[in-house]
């Protein structure tokens, strides 16, 4: 995570079978042996991760050390798939990312993370390509930031985690609802696996921002499941969306909510995470007041207010919880999730293998029902 070193001939020019050291448990190890073990043909993946934890997008993109290293590593990949005489392609890049930039001040509106999305995605895409010569994009898979509550703009450490006063810009993380957004505007290119404030309630390491080695396990058999479902699954192919808003319709006081389900119906659980303030559900502008939250048809999240929203407010989805985790610190929620029969391989809780249910995403989304 704090690595910014570039990567040498040493590191270059030796593969390894994966594995972690004894002190701190991945979740891509966990993500390769589920996509392994789910039928993706006759395929080698070779990995590398080449970020660095606690960076903003400013200290990762192009010309810095991490995506230098990553340049490097795909050359190492192609070289190592040519030496023996095999195809190469890059399929997919997973993208953990957005804490810090939640908190430093870098992106205090909303757009402002997309913007520098558009020009990191867009460029590591022609990066990548040009060392392996191969025509069709990669998929840009995003696990969406679930450690935040709002945007503050302040001094951060090493792990991109707040260190004095801060002053809150937005009651709502502009990383996480830009990652979705992104997601929504390139849909040839990029999924968003899921939301990780189940994994930041249920499975912090007692931080802000990390998850523990169960939830590390979670987040990685959440990862395989998108990432199989989406490139390699035959009758599921290019399908994938999580459990997201798909469009919003306003009919007077009645706010519907039609949503991507991957296993309907919609739940709404108040239990299995926690309870919190109409369910996550708020309007940024306080236009209405939230009276009321049901599913309906199994697929559409039905918000009664007290009276029509005013025209230019924003549904958020998320951001009303001011409970505090078994971390001590204040997490996004929402109480919708999707009927999925998925359990964990490996993590069990009260007895029973995990449920990976698809949780909601969070979401910002203009009542006009333009997004």
């Amino acid at each position: 995570g704090k690595n910014i070193t570039p990567a040498n001939e040493s590191d270059v020019s030796t593969m390894n079978d994966m594995s972690y050291p004894s002190y701190r448990q991945g979740n891509i190890l966990p993500m390769y042996t589920v996509l392994m073990k789910m039928e993706v043909g006759n395929i080698v993946f070779i990995h590398s991760a080449f970020a660095a934890g606690g960076r903003s997008f400013i200290q990762i993109s192009r010309g810095t050390v991490p995506y230098e290293n990553g340049l490097k590593f795909v050359q190492m990949a192609k070289n190592a798939a040519d030496g023996v005489g095999k195809n190469y392609v890059f399929k997919f890049l997973t993208f953990e990312h957005g804490e810090s930039d939640s908190d430093n001040g870098d992106n205090p509106n909303p757009g402002d993370y997309l913007a520098r999305e558009n020009v990191y995605f867009s460029g590591i895409q022609s990066d990548f390509k040009s060392i392996t010569d191969q025509a069709d994009d990669f998929l840009i898979v995003i696990g969406q930031v679930g450690s935040r509550i709002n945007t503050k703009t302040g001094a951060v450490d090493e792990e991109g985690n707040p260190t004095g006063e801060s002053i809150v810009v937005q009651p709502y993380s502009v990383p996480a609802v830009d990652q979705l957004a992104y997601v929504r505007q390139n849909p040839a290119t990029a999924i968003m696996y899921g939301p990780k404030y189940m994994l930041n309630w249920l499975y912090n390491d007692n931080s802000l921002s990390h998850i523990n080695a169960k939830g590390k396990v979670l987040q990685g058999e959440y990862t395989a499941q998108a990432i199989h479902w989406h490139l390699y699954n035959a009758e599921k192919k290019g399908t994938w969306t999580g459990l997201k808003v798909k469009s919003l319709t306003v009919s007077g006081n009645i706010v519907d909510l039609l949503c991507d389900v991957p296993y309907t119906p919609i739940v709404i659980d108040t239990t299995f995470i926690a309870d919190c303030l109409n369910r996550g559900i708020s309007l940024e502008k306080n236009s209405a007041s939230v009276q009321g939250i049901t599913v309906v048809d199994g697929n559409t999240i039905r918000v009664e207010l007290d009276k029509s929203p005013a025209s230019d407010d924003y549904i958020l989805v998320g951001f009303t919880n001011t409970a505090l985790s078994s971390s001590g610190y204040v997490y996004p929620l929402t109480c919708f999730r999707d009927s999925s029969p998925i359990k964990s391989r490996w993590i069990t809780r009260n007895n029973a293998p995990f449920p990976l249910y698809n949780w909601l995403c969070l979401d910002r989304l203009p009542i006009s029902g333009d997004f």
